[in-house]
């Protein structure tokens, strides 16, 4: 069982101007390990094992999903009335496929990581 729930640490990040200047309650409750020699230090040569906190990044997968059927149904719709109105069912899935196409370049271009 963490020492600190999730929702504590979770405020903590998400409103860090809530934590008043000089505030130690959240570090004082850490589990922490000293080094060999009663300290943990850093070595140049080998990886010291200490006690912290593990940040976890991932993608949103729901809001990627999300994203996805949403540009997929926009262009599926799209397509319909630009058929309907204009009468150019070649033209108007024309624009839906580069709309997705631009959808799926631009979720490369995510994951890829390009900054």
């Amino acid at each position: 069982m963490p020492v600190l729930s999730s929702k504590m640490l979770k405020g903590d990040f998400l409103d860090p101007h809530g934590i008043e200047i000089g505030q130690v309650t959240t570090l004082n409750q850490l589990p922490k390990r000293l080094g060999h020699c009663g300290y943990l230090k850093a070595s140049p040569v080998k990886m010291e094992i200490g006690w912290g906190i593990h940040f976890e990044e991932d993608w949103h997968w729901p809001t990627i999903y999300f994203v996805f059927v949403i540009l997929v149904v926009f262009s599926l719709i799209f397509g319909i009335v630009w058929s309907v109105l204009m009468k150019d069912i070649q033209g108007g899935f024309a624009i839906s496929g580069f709309v997705t196409a631009l959808g799926s370049l631009l979720l490369g271009y995510l994951v890829l990581g390009v900054k």
